[in-house]
């Protein structure tokens, strides 16, 4: 298949050569179509489609608002507070410990932890209801113990300044009701050094937020105050019973003890004078046991020693160890005489010879 160009081209280059017509007959001159031909194209398979709401009349579609319509976002769901572990319950004079623990696992039906500590039985419970069971326990049988408040039955304790020492505490309450604000107690404080009631008092309220804005209230029963936070004492819990460190006299069904004399009886039935020096009942000292400067006091204890890495002390024993050596060892290298040579037996001989040969 040959185009004109391609024939005109071989027909001048037969008339060159001498070609006979007839053989320049047998080439046929094709067309170029300059139409590009398309590629077959695949039949479409038509799928037969039916609405089922044709018979439905079409109505317009409301007019859409200009402002923006957004979606109520749905509530978040709270999340799950962390579930705190009761605290532990301290038993005293517990004769069998296993067949307590026992017991106490068979009234709340739940496996109970126990700890020894000295003489008291330190028993953890693992639910809120375990531990309410074995407070109620505690109460029935008369046990010595103490146990911790739970977080959320603590209170707010509050004191307000500026009011005068005489003001009924039942006024400074209703006061406070008509605020909004509920109060469980109030009571004048007392100085412990004059033991004169001050113009302070001590308000002690549910832990709510409605309770929370007490701190904001400047003005009640015609008076201009402040309520500020109870300042907390330095140092460890002391109870007021038991004369125990590290809890409150609240909880406590310990025997009691006196603070002034040390004797097995409330500090409120005391009937020591004034001109007896007190008696403190943990070291036996001339001062009341509450006394900050008792040497069985935690804040007086000296502190532990400092951890010491093992590893590190060997270390540093072996280097002692070393450099004693050594300086044991200088002495006998600095001090020691200078070494005498003796002659062999060969030398000797030779020196004789030599005398006898030279006698002058």
């Amino acid at each position: 298949m040959f185009t004109k160009e391609s024939c005109q081209i071989f027909d001048d280059a037969a008339d060159l050569m001498n070609l006979k017509t007839t053989e320049a007959d047998h080439f046929d001159t094709v067309v170029r179509n300059n139409k590009q031909r398309n590629g077959a194209r695949s039949k479409k398979i038509e799928v037969q489609t039916a609405n089922k709401y044709d018979g439905l009349a079409i109505e317009d579609p409301p007019a859409a608002d200009d402002e923006d319509v957004s979606q109520p976002i749905p509530p978040r769901t709270p999340a799950a507070q962390k579930f705190r572990q009761p605290p532990p319950i301290t038993i005293d004079n517990i004769n069998n410990y296993a067949a307590f623990l026992k017991k106490l696992q068979e009234m709340t039906g739940q496996k109970l932890m126990g700890r020894v500590i000295g003489k008291d039985l330190h028993v953890f419970p693992q639910t809120l209801q375990a531990y309410h069971t074995i407070r109620k326990f505690i109460d029935k049988e008369k046990l010595e113990s103490f146990i911790y408040q739970l977080s959320k039955e603590k209170e707010l304790k509050a004191v307000i300044r500026g009011m005068p020492s005489d003001m009924p505490p039942q006024q400074i309450i209703e006061g406070l009701l008509d605020l909004g604000i509920t109060v469980n107690d109030c009571h004048v404080m007392i100085s412990r050094k004059t033991g004169l009631p001050m113009p302070l008092f001590l308000l002690s309220l549910p832990k709510n937020d409605s309770n929370r804005d007490v701190y904001n209230v400047t003005e009640l029963c015609c008076m201009k105050i402040i309520i500020e936070i109870l300042n907390k004492r330095n140092g460890p819990a002391h109870c007021f019973r038991c004369q125990g460190f590290f809890h409150s006299s609240e909880f406590c069904t310990r025997n009691p003890k006196c603070v002034k004399c040390g004797k097995p009886h409330l500090t409120r039935d005391c009937k020591k004078n004034t001109d007896k020096k007190a008696t403190c009942c943990h070291c036996q000292g001339n001062h009341p046991a509450n006394f900050s400067g008792c040497p069985m006091n935690p804040l007086n204890k000296p502190p532990p020693p400092p951890k010491v890495n093992a590893w590190e002390e060997r270390i540093k024993k072996k280097e002692m160890m070393a450099l004693e050596k050594l300086k044991s060892q200088a002495p006998a290298l600095t001090s020691a005489p200078p070494e005498v040579v003796t002659p062999r037996p060969s030398q000797l001989n030779l020196q004789v010879n030599l005398l006898h040969r030279n006698p002058s």
